[in-house]
């Protein structure tokens, strides 16, 4: 019953901040991106930390938000930035997840990458929230969030790092056809 009423709240709240989104949407090249936004959830976290690298040796502000299904199984707490529990789950009253938004939403984002491969409305609330030119996810969801979906043929984690370097490729290669042209 719970959990039926939290994704009922989640679903509601999703809706309502895409309804009432005016963001920009603009396809960027990796060159051009500047700050990044990743979700994760903290099993998740080798690929990340590989793909936060990866960026930050091309010179990208990188800001992580990390969602565990329980606070004790976090290890990394000194690697993200924001870290999300189920404790975070009551939406209307949770200090943290309102403290995280707000926060987010003061940062303009280049890129924003949901790297979760399994539905957790949770984390698509704080990419709805959030203000990037460029929405990337590695798995479908029943809402429009993601301006580009990189899809893993399994749908298994192991996959979330080469999703990840498959996204920095096609980020790479977006405008070049058309500068090489002019």
């Amino acid at each position: 019953m719970f959990d039926f009423f939290y994704r009922y709240l989640l679903n509601k709240k999703i809706k309502r901040t895409l309804n009432a989104s005016y963001r920009q949407r603009e396809f960027l090249n990796l060159q051009t991106v500047k700050t990044v936004l990743i979700l994760f959830e903290t099993k998740d976290y080798n690929a990340v930390c590989d793909l936060s690298s990866m960026l930050q040796q091309a010179g990208k502000h990188i800001i992580t938000v990390a969602y565990s299904k329980k606070s004790e199984e976090i290890k990394h707490k000194d690697k993200a930035n924001y870290i999300i529990t189920e404790k975070d789950i009551n939406i209307d009253s949770s200090k943290s997840l309102s403290n995280i938004k707000n926060n987010l939403s003061s940062i303009t984002f280049d890129l924003a990458v949901d790297m979760t491969v399994k539905n957790n409305l949770l984390m698509q609330y704080i990419m709805v929230s959030s203000n990037a030119l460029l929405k990337v996810g590695f798995h479908e969801c029943e809402h429009p969030i993601y301006d580009m979906l990189i899809l893993s043929q399994s749908g298994e984690n192991s996959e979330i790092h080469e999703l990840g370097k498959q996204m920095i490729y096609y980020l790479s290669t977006i405008g070049q056809y058309t500068s090489q042209n002019n």
